[in-house]
């Protein structure tokens, strides 16, 4: 060995300073999720086209001209096993009978949350830190629940990360089932924003499950215009919605009577009387996913909802539960209730947003959500 005049080893002279062993503080970084409600996932169709030959198109996304058709003239696609969700639906922008039509849906919400810090954001790398979870709406909760489970552990593979749950409508039922299932995933699991949950159901959903889909003023126009000519169609669309054990677990439970019979009764939306045979396995499912809910959550709420909205919560039926009128309350945002959205919430953790900006869909880009989001995860980071 070259030992060096003066150093340590050649004067045997103990150092004046000792080495101290530096300890290194490695922090994980945080990991939020988005899940959207239903129809909030763009579809895309990949198969055989008309002509045989190998297509892959969208059958439900950003173009409102897509989904009029999708709805109007083609439902069956949805029917095909060939869908897969790609995207978490940004915003329809295009053009339907010649008049533009631009609606925002999660596109704010999406940016915020990327967006770097000195402009504002939240400042989470899109690629590391933040996932807007797409999937499959027409599927049961219960099932997207584990695939949400499933694309957690590929985010987080060692169980390190500190993890936030941002969930919009029907993805609080998904965000609930995958907590209540998951224990390493909701020990893990700092923040849970639920925003417009129907938590005790819509009655909205019996409506679209019975008369069709309730998606805008403009659009339920446009797709009863085009059907008007082709009753099959119709009778189509409607069959194709009642294979979505998904709009079945939209509907508020037993314990919540929402249908005004002719004869008098007061009854819950999944009265068997209400449904033919077919229906019910879907019933049944919805119940199993009701008593699920049912269970406290492992991890505190942030509810955020609305009260400013003229809300249905019970629909007057005839004697073959047809939906004859409906009766409408200032206690919602338009498709839930104020009591359904913040069931099984801490009052103190309850936040109901008036103004603009507060009916259904519009409720998750409300400026009051971003600030209600960045404590929360600056306290991922902390």
């Amino acid at each position: 060995m070259i030992v060096l005049k003066g150093s340590v080893e050649a004067t045997g002279a103990r150092p004046i300073f000792p080495r101290v062993e530096q300890k290194r503080f490695w922090m994980p970084t945080p990991l939020v999720i988005f899940v959207p409600g239903i129809m909030g996932s763009i579809l895309r169709y990949t198969g055989p086209g008309e002509g045989g030959a190998l297509v892959e198109q969208d059958v439900w996304g950003t173009d409102p001209g897509v989904i009029i058709d999708t709805l109007a003239r083609w439902p069956n696609r949805l029917r095909s096993p060939n869908l897969r969700a790609t995207k978490v639906l940004s915003r329809i922008k295009g053009k339907v009978w010649g008049k533009s039509v631009d609606m925002t849906f999660y596109g704010p919400l999406l940016e915020f949350c990327v967006e770097k810090t000195e402009k504002g954001g939240l400042g989470l790398d899109r690629e590391t830190e933040f996932v807007a979870f797409a999937y499959d709406w027409r599927l049961d909760n219960r099932e997207t629940a584990k695939r949400l489970a499933i694309r957690i552990e590929q985010a987080d593979p060692q169980h390190l990360r500190p993890i936030g749950l941002i969930a919009h409508s029907m993805g609080g039922l998904v965000s609930r089932l995958m907590l209540l299932d998951q224990p390493t995933i909701s020990s893990r699991t700092r923040f849970f924003v639920q925003i417009a949950s129907p938590i005790l159901g819509a009655a909205k959903a019996f409506y679209s499950l019975r008369e069709g889909p309730c998606l805008s003023p403009l659009a339920d126009f446009l797709v009863k215009l085009k059907q008007h000519k082709d009753l099959q169609v119709r009778a189509d669309l409607m069959s194709v919605l009642r294979e979505f054990p998904s709009m079945y677990q939209l509907l508020p439970p037993d314990g919540v009577p929402v249908l005004f019979t002719s004869t008098g009764k007061l009854l819950p939306a999944m009265a068997v009387e209400a449904w033919p045979g077919n229906d019910q396995v879907h019933l049944e499912a919805a119940r199993e996913m009701h008593q699920a809910l049912e269970k406290p959550l492992p991890v505190p709420i942030n509810c955020v909802y609305a009260n400013d909205h003229e809300t249905p919560w019970c629909y007057k039926v005839d004697s073959e539960f047809r939906v004859v009128a409906s009766l409408k309350a200032e206690v919602g945002d338009g498709t839930v209730t104020s009591a359904s959205a913040f069931e099984g919430s801490e009052v103190a953790r309850r936040c109901c947003l008036t103004g603009e900006n507060t009916a259904h869909d519009e409720l998750p880009c409300n400026p009051e959500v971003e600030k209600i989001l960045r404590p929360l995860v600056e306290g991922l980071r902390a």
